[in-house]
């Protein structure tokens, strides 16, 4: 989803089963910052619009991210 925000983006990369962990990950990164950033998980509502092409949202939050998180477990990386 386009952000118009001028606000920092950070990149939370993770496989489906660990949505809800990524979740957590998002609400207390936006706690920690005050809301001063903000933070992009595909699998978060909201993240991607509704009728968004998947990839391409994906795609534009990478481009447009300045920091980015990936959680690699023994099931992610397998």
């Amino acid at each position: 989803m386009a952000n118009a925000s001028n606000k920092p983006k950070i990149f939370i990369s993770h496989i489906s089963e660990e949505s809800e962990i990524a979740e957590l990950f998002k609400i207390e990164i936006e706690r920690a910052f005050l809301g001063l950033v903000d933070v992009f998980v595909s699998s978060t509502a909201g993240s991607i619009g509704l009728g968004s092409n998947w990839l391409s949202a994906i795609t534009e939050a990478l481009i447009n991210c300045q920091a980015m998180l990936v959680f690699c477990s023994r099931y992610s990386i397998s």
